[in-house]
């Protein structure tokens, strides 16, 4: 009965996907259709519209299934990531992914570094992301890893779904992983040659807390960058055992910075830490619940560390 079924569901799954009807569906939901495709669609690169930009996507990766089959893609972070973007002159994209804001903000003729220590996702999707939007001289894009030093490192590649999680150790998750060495340096050395943003966004998978280790000229004055920055406590602990979230906010505070905490309404678990010297402008304001404007969030309420950042 399966196999004379087979045909119909995967039928009227591509029905649901291409007449757009998955993008009303919970993501649970859509995903269970998803996952019905022929697998040609489940993995297949494909150029997207997102918010006036367009991107190449795989539909395999965590991120481009969402931007190609289901609903918006993290609306308020890129609603506040859009806001932050306005009158910049140099951004930092640290763990660039597939270069989405490093899309956004040479859209906006924002001159871009992005950084992304996975070569695949450099050449196959940042750089092509980047030349779509904007003139090819507005960004650069490093293949390295931002660390507490410059050299080499070995680098897990991503897991089977999500590009985007490659990490500097091996996770528990991560199986039998392939490995590969990449360069690194620290983020002072790289403003020493590519100039000193005034935004910089960082999703490095627990290597924030090198980041920081490794330097602090960055972060100094009056003209420090924004940061915005996703932390992941259980990958900051594998990396520096007894280093909590609360050492790496006590440290950009003691800069001179204050800082704000957003999420995401369907992600939960995806918050991030808003650091500022400049004060913000209301349409980045707005964006900001009452409850999550507490210096700190999360972080400085033990007992809130599992419950939102796993």
């Amino acid at each position: 009965m399966k196999k004379i079924l087979k045909p119909f569901v995967r039928a009227a799954a591509l029905i649901l996907v291409f007449t757009g009807i998955t993008r009303l569906f919970s993501r649970r939901l859509a995903f269970a259709v998803i996952v019905r495709l022929p697998q040609k669609y489940q993995s297949a690169d494909s150029i997207v519209a997102f918010r006036g930009v367009k991107l190449k996507v795989n539909a395999g990766d965590s991120m481009g299934r969402v931007l190609k089959f289901m609903d918006p893609y993290k609306p308020v972070h890129t609603a506040l990531m859009e806001s932050l973007l306005v009158d910049k002159k140099l951004f930092y994209d640290i763990g660039a992914h597939i270069g989405l804001y490093s899309a956004m903000a040479v859209k906006r003729g924002v001159r871009t570094v992005s950084i992304e220590p996975d070569p695949a996702l450099c050449q196959y999707y940042i750089r092509p992301n980047v030349v779509m939007n904007g003139p090819a001289d507005l960004a650069t894009v490093l293949c390295k890893a931002v660390s507490d030093t410059k050299g080499t490192a070995t680098f897990w590649m991503h897991r089977m779904g999500n590009l985007g999680s490659g990490r500097l150790f091996k996770a528990e998750d991560m199986g039998e992983n392939p490995t590969i060495v990449v360069e690194t340096d620290t983020l002072d050395n790289l403003v020493q040659q590519y100039g000193k943003p005034d935004l910089m966004k960082v999703h490095i998978e627990g290597a924030e807390v090198l980041m920081l280790r490794g330097s602090y000229k960055v972060f100094e004055g009056e003209d420090a960058p924004t940061i915005v920055i996703e932390f992941h406590l259980p990958d900051i602990a594998a990396i520096a055992p007894g280093t909590s979230g609360d050492d790496l906010i006590k440290k950009l505070l003691g800069f001179g910075y204050k800082v704000k905490t957003i999420t995401e309404p369907k992600y939960k678990e995806s918050m991030w830490h808003v650091f500022y010297k400049r004060d913000l402008s209301p349409a980045s304001l707005a964006l900001f619940a009452p409850e999550t404007q507490v210096p700190g969030g999360y972080f400085l309420n033990a007992s809130h560390h599992g419950e939102h950042l796993q």
